[in-house]
């Protein structure tokens, strides 16, 4: 693994006081996806169906060259409706409850279709609190995924966006341009 795509450490969590959060290819996030998620695994488990495709969103939260958070958001129906699939979610654990995560989906927020209204995603059972704590409700029983334990889907609907009106001001009338 290069220097430059290791996952963080205690040695050098105190590079993550103001990581830059930005959209990534996805070998940039894979070691670190692969240490947290898929820890004891070959490398090539940490790759899921649909990294690649253009349309899908890899994000990374860097301190320098150390990727400390990484999220992976695609197009991927619910239930039949329009959604996007978090997938992916990982934070090294030197930074762990820090608020980087929940930084991290904030601002993927920015990032995404907001037509779209809908997120959900595959969580563990000891990340369901963080996303809870982000407005995100159990929607299934517990699961089991071979490669990484005991999960329930989590579902997220954001708020409807008003529809833009005409500018206008009181009684109608149309304020100068």
């Amino acid at each position: 693994m290069s220097a430059s795509r290791r996952p963080a450490t205690a040695k050098n969590a105190d590079d993550a006081r103001e990581p830059l959060i930005q959209q990534v290819a996805v070998g940039i996030i894979l070691p670190l996806r692969h240490a947290v998620l898929r820890a004891g695994l070959p490398l090539e488990s940490a790759c899921f169906p649909g990294d690649q495709l253009a349309s899908t969103i890899h994000l990374a939260a860097r301190a320098g060259d150390q990727v400390l958070a990484c999220a992976t958001y695609l197009a991927s129906p619910y239930d039949g409706e329009p959604a996007y699939q978090l997938r992916g979610m990982a934070t090294a654990p030197a930074v762990q409850g820090t608020g980087l995560g929940r930084r991290l989906l904030i601002h993927a927020e920015g990032l995404l279709d907001a037509a779209i209204g809908l997120r959900w995603c595959n969580a563990r059972l000891t990340a369901i609190g963080f996303y809870a704590r982000l407005g995100w409700t159990v929607a299934s029983d517990v699961f089991d995924i071979p490669t990484a334990g005991p999960h329930r889907r989590m579902i997220r609907r954001l708020a409807a966006q008003p529809t833009p009106q005409p500018d206008s001001a009181p009684g109608g009338i149309a304020p100068p341009r």
